[in-house]
């Protein structure tokens, strides 16, 4: 009977933690009456963590009204007489909480991926960011989805990448375009130096061709590569080895003599100093995994960069990175957060570690009061991106700005519990008196994070935002994302946030993306706190956020131009829009989007060059076929995307301001699509086929009004320039 009672017992405690609503009312009864009819002896299930700072309280807004049965909290020969007993438990664990949690958020994200591709969105919100998805954040998706015990789904995202990196690189070569992309894969260094492959920064999540979509960032960068090995490695080393070699093999090629990370073909000049690192991470557990002496070379020359480029311990100052050949000095947290958490981290002497871990705080800490999607105010105290009272932060915030990161803190807390468990085992009173100090601080942020988590109706759950600010400069090359927003009379027109926000489950649940199999929790969970431990954590704090408080006011507007995703071809779109109605000063705007950016112009520019010396005129396309019976004559006009794009774009000032009368103005795009851009070739979904403007204006295949008029001016221009022609030739396609 006692087997039998013990079983009752353990169903109806997973069906009372996992089950609906209703199973939980009724195994509750069951499992009391159980327990009624006859004494049982129960194990204790789990060890009593310390209490830290976070209570059953703090979940209460994402749980819900009804009770939350704990883990039985019996000792042997105990028993409960009644229902109102099991109600009445409430002495949760930590480590329960966290379980409660984690799950909690990592269904916010599950409920959010796409039905093709498995794959959840970055940001939500935004409708034109409904379909982005950032590579590092969904390599973080994967690790923490693992860390919350969802295993299948972790692989799940996992294999959507792995299945880009079985495409075969001489494929990519072949059907690259000018800028190296196909798909979301992109060559490295170069697509004149094509030694290896690796990832776009953003990609979208509807696409669910092998080679996928590239959409927002078409660079590739080392930081997101990094954390996909780490996440490869972390979820099934065995299945994703190869995966993670392949991808090690793209940042070896972006790894200088000097033992930088170079960043990538975004800035191929500089070096930052978090990419470095999550690098530096990712080459040793390449060399765990596979034992290969060069993993553990390329490391050691990325150790040596720091030390000898960024590393400041005499001022307690972790570079930013640098810039060509000087040293980027502006604060960044993750800088020091994740260089801490990290390998880096033990080698570091436990003087520095407190100098710089005292830095990260005092420069990043920051309490905010901000208004939530799901209708409560919370007051937090996060982590800013940069330090606040910068003056250069101020200049790009328009003002003082603090802001608060739940994604950032999630670092901060690693670095933190990284850091307790290092000065504990220095095993003398003054080290372990300040590892406590680092838990009793982890411990705090930790509960802070919680509560920066909400629900919102129709998605399962729970998010996050990406930071309290929205549309905010971070300070370090991008804004924030709107995730609430409410119109003039209080209505709220975006409810969102971010899946990024999750990064919080990892020190949770004790896990380190930085390095394998570490097992710091056995340590710092032993690490027990006083009241006075907490007291003392809550006065530092207390003291750095007196003057780095801030009321965030809920925007009742969207910046102009924050909701576009910056790429020529909605640009184009809406200008070939405003044109056919008739709106020539709302095509005249949306064409100077693109021609007014200095990168895409020089792009084009640069494309208009290349497509001179490979292909020497315009490909041959046949007017009214179809592009997919004519795959590899599309691709081939298609690898010259940014001259296509900025050619249609100089092609619609030239008209649109001949349409308003602005003769002088649209002979001068006339002569810039001649000098800068003739080699365009733009895609007719009516033909279909792709037509060139300078063939237009001079032959007027089409017979057009428009062409005919554009034809004389055209004309002009040719004389003023001394030239009877500017006709491209038609090349065919090579096969």
């Amino acid at each position: 009977m006692e087997a039998v009672s013990f079983l009752v017992i353990f169903l109806g405690y997973t069906l009372i933690w996992w089950g609906n609503l209703m199973a939980r009312k009724i195994i509750a009864i069951v499992l009391v009456t159980s327990l009624c009819v006859q004494p049982v002896l129960v194990p204790l299930a789990f060890a009593q963590r310390d209490s830290g700072t976070v209570s059953i309280s703090d979940l209460s807004h994402l749980l819900g009204p009804e009770p939350v049965l704990a883990p039985l909290p019996f000792r042997q020969g105990q028993r409960l007489a009644n229902l109102g007993d099991v109600i009445a438990q409430k002495s949760f664990t930590q480590e329960d909480e966290m379980s409660i949690m984690s799950s909690q958020i990592a269904q916010g994200i599950l409920a959010l991926t796409n039905s093709k591709t498995g794959i959840a969105p970055s940001h939500v919100g935004q409708a034109s960011m409904q379909k982005i998805a950032f590579l590092y954040d969904k390599a973080v998706d994967a690790l923490v989805l693992k860390a919350a015990g969802r295993n299948v789904e972790a692989r799940a995202v996992l294999d959507f990448f792995s299945q880009k990196l079985q495409v075969p690189i001489a494929e990519v070569r072949r059907y690259a375009d000018a800028n190296g992309v196909y798909g979301m894969l992109k060559l490295v260094p170069s697509v004149d130096d094509p030694r290896a492959v690796g990832f776009v920064n953003a990609f979208d999540i509807t696409s669910s061709a092998q080679e996928g979509e590239a959409t927002l960032e078409y660079w590739t960068t080392p930081g997101p590569l990094a954390f996909v090995i780490m996440a490869f490695l972390y979820v099934d080393r065995e299945k994703y080895r190869e995966d993670a070699i392949k991808l090690g093999e793209t940042l070896l090629v972006m790894q200088r003599e000097n033992g930088g990370i170079s960043d990538g073909d975004r800035g191929p000049a500089n070096v930052h100093t978090e990419p470095h690192m999550d690098t530096f991470s990712a080459f040793l557990q390449l060399y765990v995994v596979t034992g290969d002496q060069k993993w553990k070379d390329a490391a050691e020359r990325a150790w040596g960069w720091f030390e000898k480029n960024v590393y400041q311990p005499q001022s307690d100052t972790i570079y930013q990175g640098i810039r060509g050949v000087t040293p980027s000095e502006i604060f960044a947290t993750d800088t020091y957060s994740w260089t801490m958490a990290g390998p880096a981290g033990d080698r570091l002497p436990l003087k520095v570690l407190e100098g710089l871990t005292d830095r990260m705080l005092r420069q990043g800490i920051s309490r905010v009061t901000v208004d939530l999607p799901d209708g409560n105010t919370k007051t937090l105290t996060l982590i800013d991106f940069a330090d606040v009272k910068d003056p250069r932060i101020t200049t790009d915030r328009g003002g003082f700005h603090p802001m608060g990161s739940v994604e950032w803190i999630g670092g901060v807390i690693l670095a933190l519990q990284k850091n307790a468990v290092r000065f504990w085992q220095a095993g003398d009173a003054e080290n372990r008196q300040k590892a406590k100090f680092y838990k009793a601080l982890a411990e705090s942020f930790t509960a802070e994070a919680i509560k920066s988590f909400y629900k919102i109706n129709g998605i399962k759950g729970v998010l996050a935002f990406y930071a309290t600010g929205q549309w905010i400069s971070t300070g370090h090359g991008w804004n924030t994302p709107y995730f609430y927003v409410k119109d003039k009379e209080g209505n709220a027109v975006i409810t969102g946030g971010s899946t990024i926000g999750a990064w919080t489950i990892l020190p949770m649940k004790r896990q380190n993306p930085f390095q394998l199999d570490d097992r710091y929790g056995d340590v710092y969970d032993v690490i027990g706190l006083e009241a006075s431990d907490q007291e003392g954590a809550k006065d530092y704090i207390n003291g750095i956020v007196r003057e780095k408080s801030f009321v965030e006011a809920v925007p009742t507007e969207i910046v102009d131009g924050a909701g576009d995703s910056p790429e020529m071809w909605r640009y184009n779109q809406q200008m070939f829009l405003a044109f056919a109605a008739g709106n020539y000063y709302a095509a005249v705007m949306w064409a100077e989007k693109s021609v007014k950016d200095p990168a895409w112009a020089a792009a084009a520019r640069e494309q208009n060059l290349r497509k001179e010396r490979e292909v020497g005129g315009l490909v041959d396309y046949p007017w009214g076929t179809a592009p997919e019976t004519v795959k590899d004559t599309q691709r081939a006009i298609a690898r010259y995307s940014l001259l296509n794009e900025m050619g249609a774009a100089v092609w619609g000032l030239a008209v649109s301001h001949y349409r308003l009368g602005n003769e002088m103005e649209a002979k001068a795009w006339i002569r810039s699509l001649i000098e800068s851009f003739p080699l365009h070739q733009i895609y007719a979904p009516n033909g279909p086929g792709y037509w060139n403007a300078l063939v237009s204006w001079e032959t007027n295949p089409g017979g057009t009004a428009l062409d005919d008029e554009m034809g004389r001016l055209y004309q002009d221009v040719l004389k003023e320039m001394g030239r009877t022609s500017a006709l491209p030739i038609i090349v065919p396609v090579k096969k």
